[in-house]
């Protein structure tokens, strides 16, 4: 891969930034996979840059003799995704300090961060792991402490993207919600005649919390022990008595079925 020049990103940047007063901008050589890793819990990460989602790879294995040959193909997709930082052009060994996988992303110190923006192509794509969820740069975000990430699903178009983002921060700054000011600003772009394809706007997903910025964040809030010593009534109920489970019944009906079947004769 070769990553080019992106016209509306600088701009991008520099307009966003001062929709937020007290916020840190890094462009061109300064905009560094290092950087990344030492910010500690920014309250938002805004990310314009090249994205990558890559297709498995897949290489002939040497077979022995008279073996029939067989292809192997490498799936970890955390290593398959990921974005490009000043330097990701270099060549060699030097390449890997500007190009950040989804694997590495799960190292960031994320904790307390309100919402991840991820302005690049594809960066909301992944696979789907049997027992484990889909993989891709959102999994990483999550794990690294994020509270919600925005995320693109398939390439996309740098001007348009500019103003798109522009739009986003400036409803989010008005006490919009995360969710809801995305989708408000999807319904702008449609009413423009030269932004009303679904290629403009609709590729921008938002994952997490959809609540406003002005909102309090956080942990999810507790539940006052019962007398029992544990969260298992409501305070709507008359005090003391317990609410039923929906698992108690679903265990209760089980039970029963099980009963039945072994109650039922058995055909030869």
């Amino acid at each position: 891969m070769r990553f080019g020049a992106l016209r509306g990103t600088a701009a991008e940047g520099a307009t966003i930034a001062a929709e937020l007063p007290g916020s840190r901008l890094l462009t061109g050589a300064e905009a560094t996979k290092a950087a990344l890793f030492a910010a500690t819990g920014p309250s938002l990460l805004h990310i314009a840059t090249h994205g990558f989602f890559l297709p498995p790879e897949e290489r002939k294995a040497r077979p022995a003799r008279g073996a029939q040959r067989q292809a192997i193909v490498g799936n970890d997709t955390l290593l398959r995704s990921g974005l490009a930082f000043a330097g990701a052009n270099r060549k060699g060994e030097a390449r890997a300090s500007g190009i950040l996988t989804a694997l590495e992303a799960t190292g960031l110190d994320l904790e307390g961060t309100r919402l991840v923006t991820l302005s690049a192509c594809e960066t909301g794509l992944g696979e789907i792991q049997s027992g484990d969820g889909v993989h891709g740069l959102r999994r990483a975000l999550v794990i690294a402490g994020s509270e919600t990430q925005v995320m693109s699903l398939w390439k996309v178009d740098d001007l348009s993207t500019r103003n798109l983002m522009v739009n986003y921060y400036r409803r989010l700054v008005g006490g919009g919600g995360r969710s809801e000011s995305l989708r408000q600003v999807a319904l702008s772009m449609l009413a423009e005649p030269g932004t009303a394809h679904p290629y403009y706007w609709a590729s921008f997903i938002v994952s997490g919390d959809p609540s406003p910025l002005t909102s309090p964040g956080g942990s999810v809030p507790g539940v006052a022990p019962s007398a029992r010593g544990c969260g298992c009534e409501l305070a709507s109920l008359p005090a003391g008595e317990p609410y039923t489970l929906g698992l108690v019944l679903a265990l209760c009906l089980a039970r029963r079925r099980k009963s039945a079947e072994s109650a039922r004769p058995k055909s030869a």
